[in-house]
């Protein structure tokens, strides 16, 4: 696993182009929860930062770890082994919050997710991307988008927009 700061270096930060976006569109920024690998389309990445102060909150669900001040602006944080119903184990130096910039009801939404360690930046071609198989898992849902088996690889692709959707930072019409 590398580096969360080698795996930001390899992540666009500078806005939206249609030039950029095409050249980003098969990118994805993978990271590990437990033993599985997880994927999020690197667009959606707008940075990666080690685990610091989290301002819990009152009557948040287990798996909303609180807000974090970046920078002046308040981030909210979901930790996904919580939300995966995974076990909980203590954070180490691989630890990262991953913040990712979301489509809002009227702007962009920055949400941070707990994640056990950042793997890479992968080019996933579309024709290793399948659909998740009908599993019936709640915890699931359709927040996953596919599944990529490439280079030996299991991959799982997620919807990030769907994952975050019951959380409350959420409105009837999307995110807040």
């Amino acid at each position: 696993m590398k580096s969360a700061e080698d795996v930001y270096a390899k992540t666009p930060r500078n806005g939206h182009d249609s030039k950029k976006d095409q050249e980003w569109a098969d990118k994805y920024l993978t990271f590990q929860v437990v033993d599985e690998e997880y994927a999020v389309p690197v667009q959606q990445v707008r940075e990666i930062i080690s685990v610091g102060p989290v301002t819990q909150l009152p009557n948040l669900p287990a798996h909303m770890k609180g807000v974090l001040n970046l920078r002046g602006s308040v981030v909210p944080v979901v930790d996904m082994r919580i939300k995966y119903g995974l076990p909980v184990v203590d954070y180490t130096d691989r630890t990262s919050i991953v913040v990712l910039e979301l489509e809002g009801e009227s702007d962009k939404v920055l949400m941070g997710i707990v994640v056990d360690g950042v793997c890479d930046v992968a080019r996933i071609k579309p024709q290793t991307i399948f659909a998740p198989p009908p599993c019936g898992d709640a915890l699931v849902g359709d927040s996953v988008s596919g599944v990529s088996t490439e280079d030996g690889h299991v991959r799982v692709l997620i919807d990030i927009e769907k994952m975050l959707a019951d959380d409350a930072y959420h409105g009837s019409n999307g995110l807040i």
